[in-house]
């Protein structure tokens, strides 16, 4: 049986090493473990959310865990830091799915949730919900966002569109899936009688059957699940790491494919722009001015002189360099190989100007001509070390077309 290579996070792993190697601190830190077993005829997957409010709202989801028949897994890790008796973990959601041949998923459901034991607040919980106790397992109707294949990623929206939810570590699309079940663990806690951590166990039986959505689910024991975690603990980390690059390889794919679709939906908006115009009036006029004064003689950067400064200038230049600096306003100053030692650059307080016109990269266009058209100021706005042009409007710049 595999392992999702998202199931352990990297916190609950070094705490676990960290209180392993310093028994002295074992009180101070419990786990509540959730077991599955398949006691049914036919396989069902299973997705666990782990949800915390300590820094805001956050759900991390992972899955799928695939139970054949006579298979188990622990699908539920929570980690408590109070760790005395009877005092839980933040909750966590358990769902369960039939996927068909086409890969199609029904929710399983839980009509009974089985006693699995009770929960105790602490005295200031107590006081302030006014609960002393309730139930390790309920059923419940929170909702998951899944998809059909292995998942994992965190949620900070506690109320999510399955259909447009961008979550952090996967990119979907997701489906909503109603969770069979709400897990509050009592959480390990250490006693003194036998120097050890005990408690936090907890073991679920299911039986599917063919053609029945309810999952007969009963409590199991820990003898029933002796050496359940073997098949699981024993898994190659070669595996865990071919998954993770995969998964991580498939995101970028997704992450690629949507910046090349926004590229393009950019591109057709601009030739749309540019059809409409060739009929307008107004446009006509206003590209005859264009074309007047993108017609003036062009001079190079590398002939910049003082006998510039104040004048209305036509340049053209090959870019070297875009750097923006952040500040309010952002500068972006675009250097020209004509001008190696940076006697004449263009600037503009406003890099969006830049980005609307050649796109969000802006590295693109070094190598590539462009032309501008303004006042030479002297002495200068930005990093020129004598003269440059300040572009405040997209008229005053464009890409030099090549003859």
């Amino acid at each position: 049986m595999k392992r999702s290579a998202y199931r352990w996070s990297l916190s609950i792993a070094v705490a676990t090493i960290l209180s392993a190697a310093a028994p002295g601190n074992a009180q101070d830190v419990g786990y509540g473990y959730l077991t599955v077993c398949n006691k049914g005829t036919v396989a069902i997957s299973v997705v666990s959310a782990l949800e915390d409010r300590d820094f805001g709202y956050r759900l991390d989801v992972s899955g799928w865990w695939a139970l054949s028949p006579g298979d188990c897994q622990v699908v539920v890790r929570r980690q408590g830091f109070d760790g005395y008796s009877g005092e839980r973990a933040a909750p966590a959601y358990v769902g369960f799915a039939f996927f068909d041949a086409q890969h199609q998923g029904t929710a399983g459901r839980i009509d009974s949730a089985p006693d699995l034991g009770k929960w105790q607040n602490n005295w200031f919980q107590a006081m302030t919900s006014g609960v002393m106790e309730g139930p390790v397992l309920t059923r419940s109707s929170k909702t998951l966002c899944v998809h059909r294949a292995q998942m994992g990623y965190r949620q900070t929206s506690e109320s999510a569109n399955c259909a447009t939810l961008h979550a952090e570590g996967d990119a979907g699309p997701f489906f909503p899936l109603s969770a069979a079940l709400r897990f509050e663990p009592v959480v390990s806690w250490y006693s003194s009688a036998t120097n050890e951590m005990v408690g936090g166990d907890y073991y679920l039986d299911v039986a599917p059957r063919p053609n029945d959505l309810e999952l007969h689910a009963s409590a199991g024991s820990a003898r029933e699940h002796d050496g359940s975690d073997v098949a699981e603990d024993s898994s190659d980390d070669s595996d865990l790491l071919k998954q993770f690059m995969i998964a991580v390889a498939e995101a970028k794919e997704r992450a690629d494919a949507e910046k090349k679709a926004e590229e393009a939906a950019r591109l057709e908006a601009n030739r749309k722009v540019l059809e409409a115009r060739r009929t307008d009036p107004v446009w006509i006029a206003y590209e005859q001015q264009q074309q007047q004064k993108w017609g003036a003689p062009r001079a190079s950067p590398g002939d910049y002189s003082a006998a510039w400064n104040g004048k209305q200038m036509h340049v053209s230049g090959t870019v070297a360099e875009v750097s923006v600096v952040e500040g309010h306003p952002s500068w972006l100053t675009v250097r020209f190989r004509e001008s190696p030692s940076g006697a004449f650059v263009v600037c503009s307080p406003s890099p969006s100007i830049f980005t609307g016109l050649f796109g969000d990269d802006l590295n693109a266009i070094v190598g590539k001509q462009i032309e501008v058209i303004g006042e030479v100021e002297s002495p200068p706005y930005c990093r020129g070390t004598a003269g440059n042009i300040r572009v405040l409007d997209s008229d005053g710049v464009r890409m030099l077309e090549a003859p």
